[in-house]
């Protein structure tokens, strides 16, 4: 499956769409949280939306996909995995960035969004 969508199209798109309540309330959270400013625990519910996603997505393939049970194991197991579309692995890759000893973040990508490229194209398989 190819994925051609712009940002702005995939942030409109799962704006108006609903998930399951997990993966909703990680990007509720992750929403609040960048509101407040508090781009940790944004960081933090965008890695576990992006995980609840990928659990379901595993379900609904109906198979025992070895990928650890954490999120960041799951999400890191996704990046290397070259049967996804190098835009969402990219979009795992930087959810598992972690932060540089300056507590800066080597890109200015936001975490929510890369949290909704990885949920969108898993969402189309549940």
């Amino acid at each position: 499956m190819a994925i051609g969508y712009t940002l702005s199209a995939i942030r409109h798109y799962t704006f108006a769409m609903t998930y399951p309540d997990e993966v909703e309330k990680e990007l509720a959270r992750g929403r609040k949280a960048k509101e407040e400013g508090n781009e940790g625990m944004t960081r933090v519910c965008a890695r576990r939306a992006a995980g609840a996603a990928i659990r379901l997505w595993k379900e609904a393939q109906g198979r025992d996909i070895k990928w650890g049970t954490s999120a960041m194991s799951q999400i890191k197991t996704m990046a290397l995995d070259e049967s996804f579309p190098d835009e969402v692995r990219q979009a795992a890759e930087r959810l598992t960035t972690q932060q540089q000893h300056d507590h800066t973040m080597p890109f200015d990508n936001d975490p929510l969004e890369d949290a909704e490229i990885v949920i969108k194209y898993l969402s189309d398989e549940w």
